[in-house]
Order: structure tokens, then C-alpha cells, then sequence
């Protein structure tokens, strides 16, 4: 008798896709499309070479944002610190429903980020960390940040740099626009530049 060989088999390699975004608005940030108010609390103006937020109520978020709704986005924006204290922070809103109810995925000006979720005028930080990678850029040195926000799914990335994703379901679909927070000191302010929008159209 003769004996039948076994045959070999190479086992062929797969490749998760990387998504398609299309991209659907972009705004240089300089002039006309954002609101512009002041208040004891507050200032949202175009100086500095664009939008500008200033906040001065402590423990919050002063934010900005556009009336389009979308489920499934990337935001990019660019920000830089003008003034204010060391334990401020910026980013993206998304999933924005209501004033007490949105996402804020952002950095701090001295390593820090994290990803938010205010939920009834209640904010807290489903991740945060002290960035060890030197993707985030301390002081008055711009970040570019851009937010992934898919429905249960969040992600953080800083200067090309992903450095948090959380999955959480809480809100799905909302505006976008960008925030400045306080974690206790008042009197952050921001200048953010170079807005741009992506809608997911091949996973």
C-alpha cells in the first residue's frame, strides 16, 4: 500500500478594511458661519485667527455648535491655547442633543485627555489619561484633534495619534461643534482653526 500524502494548506491572511469617509464640510474657521456672544460666563468670537471660546464658569464646558444632525461622523479641528489655567481642556462635541446632553472627545493643555459624557447638566469622563506618547502638545502649541463618533463606539485621536476609544450607547445621533472645558479653574481660552467633517460611507 501506498500512503496518501496530506495535503498542506497556507492559511490565506485577512485585512479589516480601513473605513471611507467622505468629506462634507470644511470651514477654515476665520469668519461667517459660527455665533458670536459674550456673557460674565462666556465669549464666542472670531479673533486670533479664528473661533475663539472663552470660559469662565468652573467645573462646565462652554461649547459651540452647528444645527446638522449626524449618527455617524469624524470631526478634525485644530485648537490652541490663548490663555487660561493648566488644567483646561478642548476638543469636539458630537452627539450633541441639548445642553446638559452630548460627547466631548479632547485634550488638555498640560498632557491630559479624555472622552466626556454629560448627561442631565452631569459630566463625566468614560476615559481619561495623561498622554506618554508626546502626541499631545502642551501649552500654547496647536493639537490637531479628531473624534470618531460611531453609533457605541468613540474614539479619540491627537496629531495622528488614536490615544482613547470607549464603547458606550448613551446617545447616537446628535449636532457637532467644539468645546472648552474647565476641570476646576476658570478662564480657559481657546482659539480653534480649520473645521472639517466626515460622514462614513464604506466600513
Amino acid at each position: 500500500p501506498t500512503d496518501t500524502p496530506t495535503p498542506n494548506y497556507t492559511a490565506t491572511p485577512t485585512f479589516t478594511p480601513e473605513p471611507v469617509w467622505e468629506q462634507v464640510f470644511q470651514d477654515d474657521l476665520k469668519t461667517g458661519f459660527w455665533v458670536t456672544e459674550k456673557s460674565d460666563n462666556f465669549r464666542l468670537q472670531y479673533s486670533n485667527g479664528g473661533y475663539m471660546i472663552t470660559n469662565n464658569v468652573e467645573k462646565d464646558i462652554v461649547y459651540s455648535v452647528r444645527k446638522d444632525l449626524y449618527s455617524t461622523v469624524r470631526v478634525e479641528v485644530t485648537g490652541r491655547r490663548i490663555s487660561g489655567p493648566l488644567d483646561g481642556y478642548y476638543g469636539v462635541i458630537c452627539n450633541f442633543v441639548n445642553g446638559g446632553n452630548y460627547y466631548i472627545l479632547g485634550v488638555g493643555v498640560d498632557g491630559w485627555y479624555g472622552i466626556g459624557l454629560k448627561q442631565g447638566g452631569q459630566i463625566r469622563f468614560l476615559k481619561e489619561g495623561t498622554d506618554k506618547t508626546g502626541a499631545v502638545r502642551m501649552a500654547g502649541v496647536e493639537n490637531q484633534i479628531r473624534a470618531e463618533c460611531l453609533p457605541g463606539k468613540l474614539l479619540l485621536w491627537v496629531n495622528g495619534v488614536q490615544l482613547a476609544s470607549v464603547q458606550d450607547q448613551t446617545f447616537t445621533t446628535g449636532s457637532i461643534g467644539v468645546g472648552v472645558g474647565n476641570r476646576t479653574t476658570p478662564g480657559t481660552e481657546i482659539v480653534f482653526m480649520d473645521f472639517t467633517v466626515y460622514e462614513l460611507v464604506q466600513p
